[in-house]
């Protein structure tokens, strides 16, 4: 893992677990003012909808005040390079601070305001608070912005043309190669589906609210579709296939224009990984940074695929389609 650079990680990383903390430390300190059962939930009129055990406050701040920047911290010091961060990458730490900052504000006055109240009494209104809390998370996320380095493009410089390989005519020829997510992208995604699945748990059985099971479900189901692929190239052409089977994409033999090897830079030049549309009008097949695949069609449209052996991947594909 590359090391997160001080600004970025104070934005990102290091004020968000702080106001946290804090939110979580006065949580605590009240608990004895409140009584059993408070409010936990407050509708769009700004009345409370949903109560639950005063503890469950602390606790919701304390672990998504964790998950939350630890989650945006990783992936940017994997991704940031030593020459500074891109400006998807400094929305990223800004989206940490401004996420955190509201959450923290939201949940502590939430909790604050049924100090000393008794059972039954209806609670205050949260409306004011929320509107101060996303006027100080948008004020806190501009002064991150400008405090973390200039923004870079982020751009990868193609490869030079990669020559042909040499293949005789008729001579069957396959190269098969796969794209998958580094272990620590995996792991994330998964700390990410079991809290997403944890929370609607939660709600279920709070609110009973069942339709929102099917959120889990299409979490599962799009991990497993963009987690890994399997890239093929021979005389149909190019065909990047997930372990699932859907959605796949081709590129026959009679519309490359040019295959190369490329370098890619996920955050720069497509705001993130898994099926991505970068500018250009390339489509990307994002797993990871660095080597690629990139197959230009003779429209305009490209194809980039983070596999590696990309030079021979690209060699081969030039020469089918020449022959």
């Amino acid at each position: 893992m590359n090391r997160l650079p001080l600004r970025i990680a104070l934005v990102a990383v290091i004020v968000p677990f702080a106001l946290a903390a804090v939110g979580v430390a006065l949580q605590l300190a009240w608990l004895p003012e409140l009584p059993a059962t408070i409010a936990t939930h407050w509708g769009l009129t700004g009345e409370p909808d949903a109560f639950g055990p005063a503890w469950t406050m602390p606790l919701l701040l304390g672990v998504l005040g964790v998950v939350l920047p630890a989650a945006f911290g990783t992936v940017l010091a994997r991704t940031v390079r030593p020459e500074g961060p891109t400006a998807t990458q400094k929305l990223l730490a800004v989206a940490s601070l401004f996420a955190v900052t509201l959450l923290s504000i939201a949940v502590t006055v939430s909790v604050a305001i049924q100090r000393g109240i008794e059972v039954g009494t209806s609670s205050p209104a949260i409306l004011p608070t929320l509107g101060i809390g996303i006027a100080a998370a948008l004020i806190l996320g501009a002064v991150g912005w400008f405090l973390m380095p200039r923004a870079t493009s982020g751009a990868s410089t193609p490869d030079l043309a990669t020559p042909p390989l040499p293949v005789a005519p008729g001579e069957l020829v396959v190269w098969v190669g796969h794209a998958r997510f580094s272990t620590w992208v995996v792991i994330l995604l998964c700390g990410i589906f079991a809290v997403a699945t944890a929370a609607v748990v939660f709600v279920i059985a709070l609110r009973g609210v069942w339709p929102l099971a099917v959120v889990p479900l299409v979490l599962g189901v799009s991990l497993l579709g963009t987690a890994s692929w399997r890239v093929r190239v021979d005389a149909a052409g190019l065909t990047v296939r997930p372990t699932l089977g859907w959605p796949q994409y081709r590129v026959a033999l009679g519309e490359v224009a040019s295959a190369n090897k490329t370098s890619v830079v996920p955050l720069g030049e497509f705001g993130g990984y898994g099926i991505r549309w970068g500018l250009g009008r390339r489509l990307g097949i994002i797993t990871r940074g660095g080597e690629a695949l990139e197959v230009k069609r003779r429209d305009g449209r490209a194809v980039v695929v983070t596999v590696d052996d990309a030079a021979t991947a690209a060699g081969l594909l030039t020469a089918l389609a020449a022959r």
